[in-house]
């Protein structure tokens, strides 16, 4: 039989899916060349997806990593200290009912609070190191970077004043959420891109444009506040 006729056509090859991989934990998607856009770049069939979204094992891995992610656990503690005032009346020291023997609890938290901003510069510096990028600004077009500066720090904060009106919120606390919604994007993003492997270079252009746009920005809208009559304060 000739080798030709009966090597399989890379044009009509069926889509893998493969769910386990021994160096991998994640689930890996190969994809043939005819599942391409015009353009080139690949994408993912609908019928691909549902095979894949009907597998028991993926969805049991799925459950695990969520379970198993401290980040949705420091999230849900956070929450649930926060919203049953455990948090606020037993381990603030600044509490009447504060309890001495707690104080631990509330110095560990605030202690890894304080960690993250630097924490993630660092993390960020490295990555950026790792990649050979020697220029910190304009890794990403630069449309691209206008559209999300002024996306984070405009529309952001023009959506939060909205809000406060919707919400009845007095003079401070409005011109407190504004300043706030105008604040350049976390630092910890730029980790979870990171670990995650998505969007690291976008993230990292975020956080240097927006920190070196962190002043202006709220002086900014400051004298905007002021001179529009809005959460004026004394």
């Amino acid at each position: 039989i000739d080798e030709q006729e009966t090597r399989e056509d890379p044009e009509t090859a069926p889509p893998t899916v493969a769910t386990n991989d021994a160096d991998s934990e994640d689930v890996v998607v190969i994809l043939s060349d005819h599942h391409r856009r015009n353009d080139g770049e690949p994408f993912v069939p609908l019928s691909l997806w549902l095979d894949f979204l009907t597998r028991r094992s993926v969805w049991k891995r799925i459950t695990i990593k969520v379970l198993t992610n401290p980040i949705i656990w420091g999230i849900l503690g956070g929450f649930f200290l926060t919203l049953t005032k455990l948090g606020p009346r037993y381990l603030n020291p600044k509490s009447d009912e504060y309890v001495p023997g707690l104080g631990w609890i509330f110095a560990t938290c605030k202690w890894f609070g304080d960690m993250v901003s630097p924490l993630s510069l660092f993390t960020m510096g490295v990555w950026m190191h790792g990649q050979g990028i020697r220029r910190l600004l304009f890794q990403v077009p630069v449309a691209t970077a206008v559209l999300c500066m002024v996306s984070k720090l405009v529309l952001v904060p023009l959506v939060m004043v909205g809000l406060a009106y919707g919400l009845s919120l007095d003079d401070e606390a409005g011109r407190a959420a504004v300043l706030i919604a105008a604040l350049p994007i976390s630092m910890a993003s730029f980790s979870l891109a990171s670990h995650y492997k998505i969007g690291a270079t976008l993230l990292s252009e975020n956080v240097a444009l927006g920190t070196l746009l962190l002043l202006p920005t709220i002086l900014l809208w400051s004298l905007a506040m002021d001179r529009i009559g809005i959460f004026v304060t004394d």
